[in-house]
């Protein structure tokens, strides 16, 4: 899966498990299993229960507070061979970390989250984690977002509602990021649109026609299948074709009925061409 151009991690939630621990106070270990499984391409792939286990609530920095740190994240990342970095410089700066190809995750108040969307259903102090993905709408820039108590998928949301859930929290903006960008999706172009002529058939993948005809001629393009359409041009021996479709049912020539048709279907070749 991508999404903005980058590989996209699969949402883990922390509502995901059964284990009342993480379901309560999960909000950073599932940041960190949707942040590992970015930056690593998939090789790392935990639930929020399982980045959970890494550290018993006794270990964590603060036990005496509900949920981890981000000094707990690092720790646990780095146990699992992910390496993270503390998040300096502000919000300028944190922009500059996405743009990059960081994940990020970012701590702040929840209740700056519309209540039309998932991340409606909790307020408070949150964490989420912010993949570098971005787009452009009504001339606002948008994240796509993995809110820990979102179940099934993440969601765009926009960078300055970003910006007021975490300056709600920390004015200095609270934030790591995973050292490892998050790896760029190259996606395929689509493959060309052939219109079929009637009767033929895809050539797939297409064909390079080599024209080949006694010295002195030259072989007829052909805006049909039939040697009464109109000539579209000739081309000379030697030079090539570019066939996406064929048909046997083209008129017949020499014995056969095998033309080769072109992306347009209205070039065509007769097979005795080549």
């Amino acid at each position: 899966m991508s999404v903005g151009g980058y590989y996209q991690n699969p949402h883990r939630s922390q509502y995901d498990g059964t284990e009342v621990r993480t379901r309560r106070e999960g909000c950073v270990p599932a940041t960190g299993a949707n942040g590992g499984n970015a930056s690593t391409h998939g090789r790392v792939n935990h639930t929020a229960e399982q980045v959970h286990h890494l550290i018993p609530k006794a270990e964590e920095s603060d036990p005496k507070t509900p949920g981890w740190s981000l000094l707990d994240l690092k720790r646990a990342e780095n146990e699992q061979g992910v390496p993270v970095s503390a998040g300096t410089g502000g919000w300028a700066q944190l922009i500059h970390e996405l743009d990059a190809g960081h994940y990020v995750a970012l701590q702040g108040d929840s209740d700056r989250f519309s209540n039309n969307t998932c991340s409606g259903d909790f307020d408070g102090t949150h964490c989420v984690g912010v993949h570098p993905a971005r787009r452009v709408v009504g001339g606002l820039a948008q994240r796509w977002l993995d809110d820990p108590v979102c179940k099934g998928t993440g969601r765009w949301e926009y960078e300055h509602v970003l910006h007021d859930y975490a300056v709600k929290f920390n004015p200095g903006i609270s934030y790591s990021f995973f050292t490892n960008p998050v790896p760029k999706e190259v996606v395929p172009p689509k493959p060309p649109t052939v219109h079929l002529y009637p009767g033929a058939v895809r050539l797939t993948p297409r064909q390079i026609k080599r024209v080949r005809v006694p010295k002195g001629r030259r072989a007829n393009v052909r805006q049909k299948p039939t040697s009464a359409s109109k000539l579209m041009y000739t081309k000379a021996n030697g030079t090539t074709f570019t066939a996406y479709q064929h048909t046997t049912k083209g008129q017949l020539l020499a014995g056969s009925r095998h033309w080769y048709g072109d992306i347009s279907g209205t070039k065509w070749m007769h097979t005795t061409s080549f």
